[in-house]
């Protein structure tokens, strides 16, 4: 197996986030991870999952799912 550097992480990164964005779904293993495996493969997904968390307590959330309580400032 060859070593990814740390730029194809970044990029295997953005590609999920990019996913994300674009599906609306909220499953990454349901989505077309491009990275068969390996170190790429999982950073695809945390940029999937990370573009998830960012949409905010206004997105659209499965029915399972409970919502957030909002954060009060100090």
């Amino acid at each position: 197996m060859t070593e990814i550097s740390a730029f194809e992480l970044s990029r295997a990164y953005a590609a999920g986030w990019n996913a994300a964005k674009r599906s609306g779904s909220d499953d990454p293993e349901g989505a077309s991870n491009p990275y068969a495996e390996g170190e790429a493969h999982t950073r695809w997904a945390e940029g999937y999952r990370g573009a998830q968390d960012s949409r905010g307590p206004g997105a659209k959330m499965k029915k399972s799912q409970p919502r957030a309580a909002p954060v009060q400032p100090e």
